[in-house]
């Protein structure tokens, strides 16, 4: 059985029509535009308002959603109702319905004001000093109907507003008989709650008849299937793979329907690092499309190491790619403080690779102190991914440096070692993952000579760190380490 779908806005105000379906008198009314033929939507397609007019003399007017399963000239008394839309306007998936199924759509217009003045009335009346949900007379218990409203959530007249909530108040008053309403028990519950509050005593029932209009004339829709997208293969650079079903036909793909247009294959070229992908089936009536966004993080290279060592004048970079595609090549960056980097040179890539590729990169003027380095990988559509980042530690012969930081690999705390031959004064540290992101900070006094100071490192996570230590504006150390 289908779930109702429970919409909490307010009803519609519409205006006067010709008399359908009713109780209360024959001024009351309401009417839609009926269709001979079903009206065809693709599975995820919502409905539009415009489809529906409805013309009603009641202030409030919802959609009762109906499930057919019979032809078109059937009596929808004992379908069920599995759901309620304030405008007409759903998309058939969320009420469970599939490709192949119809459903219909029937007005129900109501005052609201009608149904909360009835509910104030038994929740807030009196009887012989006594409160209305504590009486007790035959049939269903005040005290069980006020018990099952508040299960409900509805706990006074302000929790009324919606044809959703008329459905909740007739759960509370059908008890397990609700739930899973016809149209035609909808409607007799409606007249059985106004019958039982009529033999309620007089100061715990709203005195007045309510009125609903239900129309005849309903609007049938049939469901038409959407391809499903089971996958999309983003592992190769700057191509994506759709995967998609559909039960019968033919499907198109694209990702700019618009621009490029569709095609039959369902391998896209030259796709963009991100986007989304369309299908569709070639000969449904409404080209039902499915969409679904993707992301290709692949590397146009596949990096097998990154290494920098220190020479006597020069700092020596050297890495191995184990694949290259559409490889323009790599920007050599570099920073003094592992977060702004900047250009220094460019390497020329070797396009299309399948076997390993080494490469070497020589600073001929090197910073002193601490060097990051990093490579931007372009590929020949311009796209740039970056490699991890490498460290150089060159000597700079100031009388401070780190001794040594431990344990190493360490699951929590850093015992770090400092060695200030110089002045007493203040070490500023930073920690950063090998992508150049900053994860501690902070800063120490350190006394003439070795300094040993501990640091809570426990929330990092797993993986290697750089640790960097700063004197006064210049950078004089660094050394890696790694969590576990």
């Amino acid at each position: 059985m289908k779930k109702l779908l429970h919409t909490l806005l307010f009803c519609g105000m519409l205006s006067v029509a010709s008399a359908q379906t009713m109780n209360c008198s024959s001024s009351t009314s309401s009417e839609i535009v009926f269709t001979t033929n079903a009206i065809e939507l693709c599975e995820g397609m919502p409905t539009e308002a415009l489809t529906i007019s409805v013309l009603s003399n009641l202030p409030d007017t919802e959609f009762l959603v109906v499930e057919v399963d019979q032809p078109l000239d059937f009596d929808l008394g004992d379908n069920t109702i599995v759901g309620i839309s304030d405008d007409g306007v759903f998309i058939p998936e969320t009420l469970g319905f599939t490709h192949g199924e119809q459903f219909a759509v029937l007005p129900f217009s109501c005052d609201i004001y009608e149904f909360r003045s009835l509910i104030d009335a038994v929740l807030n009346g009196n009887s012989g000093g006594m409160p209305c949900c504590d009486l007790e007379p035959v049939g269903t218990s005040v005290k069980s109907f006020c018990n099952n409203l508040s299960d409900l959530n509805i706990y006074s007249s302000d929790d009324i507003n919606t044809l959703n909530d008329v459905w909740d108040i007739l759960i509370a008053h059908a008890g397990n008989a609700g739930n899973n309403f016809s149209v035609n028990s909808f409607k007799s519950q409606i007249d059985a709650l106004k019958l039982w509050v009529d033999g309620l005593p007089e100061n715990c029932r709203y005195s007045s008849d309510y009125c609903y209009a239900l129309s005849v004339e309903d609007q049938l829709f049939k469901v038409l299937e959407t391809p499903d997208i089971l996958e999309i293969i983003t592992d190769t650079p700057d191509e994506i793979t759709i995967n998609a079903n559909i039960s019968d036909g033919v499907l198109e793909y694209s990702i700019d329907p618009d621009g490029q247009g569709w095609q039959r294959d369902n391998v896209i070229r030259n796709a963009p690092n991100e986007g989304t992908v369309y299908v569709r089936e070639v000969s449904s009536p409404l080209l039902c499309t499915q969409e679904e966004t993707y992301q290709n993080l692949t590397l146009p290279v596949e990096l097998r190491e990154f290494k920098a060592d220190v020479e006597t004048t020069t700092n020596l970079l050297y890495w191995i790619t184990e694949t290259e595609s559409n490889s323009l090549g790599f920007g050599i960056e570099r920073s003094a403080d592992g977060e702004n980097f900047t250009k220094i040179d460019w390497v020329d890539g070797a396009g299309d690779s399948q076997l390993p590729t080494n490469y070497t990169y020589r600073d001929l003027s090197p910073l002193t102190g601490t060097s990051y380095y990093r490579l931007a990988m372009e590929d020949m559509g311009g796209r740039v991914n970056y490699s991890p980042v490498v460290v150089v530690q060159r000597k700079d012969g100031t009388g401070f440096g780190i001794i040594s930081i431990g344990p190493n690999p360490s699951a929590n705390i850093l015992n770090i070692s400092i060695l200030n031959d110089d002045e007493v004064g203040n070490v500023e540290y930073l920690i950063y993952d090998l992508m150049g992101r900053k994860v501690r900070h902070g800063t120490r006094e350190l006394v003439v000579g070795i300094n040993n100071f501990p640091i809570d490192a426990a929330m990092m996570g797993t993986g290697m760190y750089i640790f960097t230590a700063f004197k006064g504006d210049y950078i004089v150390s660094a050394y890696k380490f790694v969590m576990h």
